[in-house]
């Protein structure tokens, strides 16, 4: 006797629709055109995988054609632009159809091809059409605008939607009276759900203002930024809870500026400048003109000597923060924020070396470029227009010291810093040539900060980057005392000190149990330490080491070494290997690439 097979109904496999959403658009984010396939499994699921695949798009040709479809030949398409032609006013069906459509949609990107498909002023035509309409994109949550054209840009005002929360755009100087005109517009209607701002690209002060008509913003990522302090403390004022932001300073003619004006002006005309003095007073001056707080509040203003109380902090509710720009204006941005318990994520980078007319001080230099008086004569001819801040670096550094020191009394919550260092961009173009003439090296890490990191006790990420860094004290007074660190990423590069040996990693077997990821530059003994064996018991291979991901640099050499020794590479991948058996990933240049194919044939081997 034959069974009878029934048609598959897949949509009982859920009791929740919702479930089955979440399936889809799992299956969405892998392959669009796999969940095509699955559509046509079924007739009932049919209908959800449609409501899936309208939620996330990224043109706006889709709708087009479902109205050129529906409008009985009042629209038609032109052949050689592409465009489409509004013959006569759609009819109501074959508006109800697009807005049937449209409202599905809940996240949609717009690129520069996408526009080349569809004419610009097609987008013109429809926002005319829909104008006495309700709005198009009513349910959009999330738009991303990737187009650089500032033509293109326009668009933005078809998807003005009351529920829209995250908006993220790319785009050049050209679009800010555009850009500033459609946040104006996000802020003035009647449902204020904007949560995330992002502008990569340049923001103007009249686009930063509109911010401050944003209520209730979460996170705010800003490109280049002309910023004063004006303006962080109205924006403070109107969206308290903000939680991640992200900047790029940029000097501004505001008063923070001006206070530098005429130390400035001196250090040009006497090649030399008190920046330190300078830097000292700008601080003074922005915090006496900060309201004053109560002695109960539990955070330290760093640059401002004894501790000042304050009523409430800027943004008294931020977990991320991640600025960028000119050490001295980092430096104010950091005084001006203050410290907060709830800092989970700090990302600091200044930029310390700036193109101006001046000397090159070469004496006082914390770089190692010359070795010779008579390098030091070539490069004050040759790149006399240089003019490097010690002091600057100097009083950033203090300044920072300061605020991670107040950041492990007061905060146990900080799970991620990252601190690194950059050139400017004059800078960047004759450090080329600075390195093919003299050997150059970062800035060496303080003690100051060293021995304030070991207080961040819940600190899970710590990041490092174009410092100079003596690698065994950070180990030993840093890594290996924060217990709960995941991942340590430092930089490969030997310039930035000779990085850690083999026997550096057995302890981190035994101090760093939650380690999962390290970047740092290794350096191989002239002896190879004897490798670990593999535990070999069931309680000990519970206990073996969880790092999955090593990242280091070039290959360096012992001089004792023998150029035909073939050998070592296999003994120090024996010997990561046994020190971390679980390890996914090794990455590194010249011999090292040798060390990870052995790495590899030993974890199949071992799967």
């Amino acid at each position: 006797m034959s069974l009878r097979l029934s048609s598959p109904d897949f949509s009982t496999a859920f009791q929740s629709s919702r479930a089955l959403g979440a399936l889809f658009e799992a299956i969405l984010e892998k392959d669009k055109k796999c969940l095509l396939h699955v559509s046509l499994l079924s007739r009932s699921i049919s209908a959800s995988v449609l409501d899936v695949l309208w939620r996330d798009m990224d043109a706006v040709a889709p709708l087009l054609r479902i109205l050129e479809a529906a409008s009985c030949k009042s629209v038609i398409q032109s052949e050689s632009s592409k465009d489409l032609i509004f013959v006569d006013q759609p009819s109501a069906w074959a508006l109800d159809r697009l807005y049937q459509y449209s409202s599905r949609i809940r996240k949609m990107v717009i690129k520069n091809d996408t526009m080349k498909a569809v004419p610009i002023s097609t987008l013109f035509r429809l926002s005319q059409v829909c104008h006495r309409q309700p709005q198009l994109f009513a349910l959009l949550q999330s738009l991303r605008i990737e187009a650089t054209d500032s033509e293109c840009l326009y668009s933005l005002f078809i998807f003005l939607s009351p529920s829209l929360e995250n908006v993220e755009v790319h785009g050049d100087p050209n679009i800010q009276p555009t850009l500033q005109s459609f946040i104006m517009s996000l802020a003035n209607v009647e449902s204020r759900s904007l949560k995330t701002v992002a502008l990569k690209g340049p923001s103007s002060k009249p686009v930063l203002e509109t911010f401050i008509r944003c209520h209730g913003l979460e996170r705010l990522d800003l490109g280049p930024t002309l910023w004063d302090e004006h303006w962080v403390t109205s924006l403070g004022k109107h969206n308290r809870a903000l939680t991640s932001l992200t900047m790029e300073l940029k000097e501004s003619d505001s008063t923070v500026s001006d206070s530098t004006a005429s130390n400035s002006t001196a250090s040009e005309e006497t090649g030399q400048g008190d920046s330190k003095s300078s830097g000292k007073s700008m601080i003074e001056t922005l915090l006496s003109r900060s309201p004053t707080v109560s002695s109960r509040s539990t955070q330290v203003w760093p640059g401002a000597g004894p501790r000042k109380a304050r009523s409430a902090l800027i943004f008294p509710a931020l977990k991320v923060l991640a600025i960028t720009g000119p050490s001295e204006m980092l430096r104010v941005m950091i005084s001006l924020l203050g410290v907060t318990s709830s800092i989970e994520d700090i990302s600091l980078c200044p930029i310390a070396v700036t193109i101006s007319k001046g000397m090159i001080h070469m004496d006082d230099l914390p770089f190692g470029w010359c070795s010779s008086e008579s390098k030091k004569r070539s490069a004050k001819k040759e790149f006399g227009a240089l003019y490097i801040d010690v002091d600057e670096i100097a009083e950033w550094v203090r300044c920072t010291e300061r605020t991670l020191k107040a950041i492990g009394i007061f905060n146990l919550t900080m799970k991620r810093i990252s601190l690194s260092w950059g050139y400017s961009k004059g800078f960047e173009a004759v450090l080329p040539r600075l390195k093919r003439a003299y050997h150059i090296h970062p800035p060496s890490l303080t003690p100051g900060i060293l021995t304030s990191l070991p207080t961040l006790s819940a600190l899970q990420t710590l990041e490092i980057g174009n410092w100079s860094i003596p690698h065994d004290r950070l180990f030993k007074e840093v890594v290996f005392v924060l217990k709960n660190l995941r991942e340590v990423i430092l930089p490969v590069d030997t310039a930035n000190g000779p990085g850690i040996g083999l026997e550096m990693l057995a302890s981190i077997v035994q101090k760093c149990p939650q380690l999962v990821r390290l970047e740092v530059n290794i350096t191989i003994p002239s002896v190879i330490p004897h490798c670990i064996p593999p535990a070999a018991t069931s309680s000990r291979r519970r206990r073996r080491h969880g790092l999955q991901m090593i990242s280091t640099g070039e290959w360096v050499k012992d001089p004792k070494q023998k150029d035909n020794d073939q050998t070592r590479p296999l003994s120090v991948a024996r010997y990561i290997n046994s020190s971390f058996p679980l390890l996914q990933e090794f990455s590194g240049n010249g011999e090292w690439k040798y060390v990870s194919e052995i790495l590899q044939m030993l974890r199949d081997s071992r799967d």
